[in-house]
């Protein structure tokens, strides 16, 4: 109720009047959750990089192909939280270690401990900004069904749209178009098997894809809570330099990535080289 109450709280000018009054109306999704599956590809039925199946156009595989070359040669091209650049939609949806789910009329946050990045995803009626703000996380509308006639709601449908990037799908680099045109449609329920996980059913539409994609993701209702925090500029041993990325050593030094990787361009070191 903690949480709910904080949610309910964060939402400028909204009534707690209103939330207790419909409270009723929503599923008792408040709580922490575990990814249920692996963190290698966003499919987590399905091995990682190709074996992922993601229906890329030839440009896009061409793209990925040379990321995966890059990768067997030592080099981390195109995994950017590496360098603490946010995850966003949809490799976010991975939950690597914690999501907070928080439920209220007005929006449901979704916190992610690993990345400490927050969703909201709106559910009070309102449309799309115009024009929208890009971010990595996009914007996302919700609004909530009941699907079987109880009089409450039990899914939560929701649209995002509106990205800044680059953003891949998860840490093999396998990439989303760089037009940040991605829409991505979710759909919410509690498993018909069990009742303490929730499935996000997500579909992807992008112009590096020859079709959409669609993929579920489970998270499990954690039995405690687990509250951590992760701060990514402080853990971080990789730099990111233009196009090449490099490791940091336990003494401060730049340490190559790769075999034969040439150091960055200190031009602007009047003593470089010295």
């Amino acid at each position: 109720m903690t949480l709910r109450i904080f949610a309910a709280l964060a939402i400028a000018g909204f009534s707690t009047c209103a939330v207790a009054a419909d409270e009723g109306k929503y599923p008792d999704w408040t709580a922490q959750y575990a990814r249920v599956g692996g963190a290698g590809g966003l499919d987590p039925s399905k091995p990682s990089g190709n074996g992922q199946q993601i229906p890329l156009n030839a440009r896009m595989q061409a793209y990925f192909d040379s990321v995966e070359a890059n990768r067997k040669a030592g080099g981390l091209v195109d995994n950017f939280s590496t360098s603490c650049v946010p995850l966003g939609m949809p490799r976010v949806m991975i939950n690597y270690e914690i999501m907070d789910m928080m439920v209220t009329p007005a929006a449901t946050y979704l916190w992610f401990t690993e990345s400490n990045e927050l969703r909201r995803i709106y559910t009070d009626g309102r449309n799309f900004p115009d024009p929208l703000v890009p971010s990595y996380l996009g914007t996302s509308i919700g609004e909530w069904k009941d699907t079987t006639g109880s009089g409450k709601f039990d899914t939560l449908e929701v649209e995002t749209r509106g990205f800044v990037g680059p953003r891949e799908y998860d840490s093999a680099g396998l990439p989303l178009d760089r037009d940040n045109q991605s829409v991505f449609n979710e759909r919410f329920s509690v498993d018909p098997s069990k009742a303490n996980v929730v499935n996000d059913v997500i579909t992807t539409r992008d112009n590096g894809l020859t079709r959409p994609w669609t993929l579920t993701r489970q998270y499990r209702r954690a039995k405690k809570n687990n509250f951590s925090d992760t701060i990514c500029a402080l853990d971080t041993a990789y730099l990111i330099l233009g196009d090449e990325n490099y490791f940091i050593s336990a003494d401060g030094f730049l340490m190559p990535a790769k075999k034969g990787q040439k150091p960055p361009d200190l031009k602007y070191f009047s003593n470089a080289g010295k």
